[in-house]
């Protein structure tokens, strides 16, 4: 599991934007959020860069802060 803490997530609908662009990608993607700390929890097989990329294509931009 990756944490990215989300410059610019401020309410679902931004969430709902990057979690539309993982399920573009790979519906098979898990993704939670909390909105007051900005912090997104992603499970997948993917690589980090992949999974940053992503948000970044919904247009924010994302920080690593753990990967378990």
């Amino acid at each position: 599991m990756y944490k990215f803490k989300i410059e610019g997530l401020s309410c679902m609908g931004c969430f709902n934007r990057i979690n539309e662009s993982f399920r573009s990608f790979d519906a098979k993607i898990k993704a939670q959020v909390d909105v007051p700390t900005k912090i997104v929890s992603v499970e997948t097989n993917h690589t980090l860069d992949q999974v940053k990329e992503l948000i970044e294509n919904a247009g924010y931009v994302a920080k690593n802060i753990s990967h378990d």
